[in-house]
């Protein structure tokens, strides 16, 4: 069976070379499975990404995206490493979150999490605190940026793009960016390793493929 939408068909349809566009909401990437909690028309799984394990198999996602989304979820460090045990060796994440400076950061209610630009350093092996998890990651890129999400006017997002020398002043005097864009490669170790680096195993479910919004649209 396509479980995949009839306006996306160019997704592939191997279940071992999949690409996840985790709480892709309205956002919609060619390619791509858009997992959300929300029913929307874009969703192609409807599934909460605090419920572990995914309903994927192990190292079978060689992409994954997530923007504005990790800030979101009470369990952090448990659905890194569910995306780590399902992403192939080298597969790709490319994470936006929003910075822990700007303060639309702690506006938001619903956020749980925060991230500096050093947040995935914990992952990298070598850090001092590496055993906070098995995941591994190498960070090929980290970047600030200015976008916003909503609609809420304030001051600061008129006079932030007038701004020169943003690099500077976020040092030394006040922030001047709204969010951080991560590329990580993910690193998985021989069997050897396998014991200092295993991630927490659970058994993975089987998705029943009506929940998946696809095909006849």
């Amino acid at each position: 069976m396509n479980i995949f939408r009839k306006d996306n068909q160019d997704k592939q349809d191997s279940q071992d070379n999949l690409q996840l566009n985790l709480g892709g909401g309205r956002r919609r990437y060619p390619n791509f499975i858009n997992v959300d909690k929300a029913a929307l028309p874009e969703t192609d799984l409807q599934w909460n990404l605090e419920k572990v394990p995914l309903p994927f198999a192990e190292n079978s996602v060689s992409k994954i995206i997530s923007e504005h989304t990790l800030e979101h979820v009470f369990n952090f460090v448990e659905l890194l490493e569910e995306m780590y045990r399902i992403t192939k060796p080298g597969g790709v994440w490319e994470i936006v979150v929003p910075y822990y400076k700007y303060e639309g950061t702690f506006r938001d209610p619903t956020h749980r999490c925060f991230f500096s630009e050093n947040t995935f350093d914990y992952f990298k092996e070598g850090n001092t605190f590496d055993y906070y998890s098995p995941v591994r990651v190498k960070i090929l890129k980290k970047e600030l940026r200015n976008h916003t999400k909503t609609n809420i006017p304030t001051l600061i997002k008129k006079i932030r793009p007038l701004i020169p020398f943003k690099r500077f002043f976020n040092l030394f005097l006040w922030n001047m960016y709204s969010e951080i864009y991560f590329k990580m490669q993910v690193v998985k170790y021989p069997a050897e390793h396998s014991t200092k680096h295993s991630t927490q195993q659970h058994p993975t479910p089987k998705v029943n493929l009506n929940h998946w919004r696809a095909c006849e649209r």
